[in-house]
């Protein structure tokens, strides 16, 4: 969504009042705060994972299988 930004503000352009406007303000603010989680999760993954980088590459070349699913297969 953050992407599409410009896109955003041109289509809701004189269609959101403004307690709409607060109301998708905070739910963007929640959005970031889940992002912000999500790579703070993220990067303690990669970290305990680090020792076994060799396995999970291994794990993560078989067909099907991304390097998420290899971290978790692996931890």
């Amino acid at each position: 969504m953050r992407k599409k930004h410009d896109l955003l503000v041109q289509a809701l352009s004189g269609r959101v009042r403004p307690h709409q406007q607060f109301i998708l303000a905070q739910l963007l603010c929640q959005i970031d705060s889940i992002d912000e989680t999500i790579e703070r999760f993220d990067q303690q993954i990669e970290e305990y994972c680090r020792p076994f980088e060799h396995a999970v590459e291994l794990v993560d070349s078989i067909p099907g299988i991304a390097r998420r699913t290899a971290e978790i297969i692996v931890w």
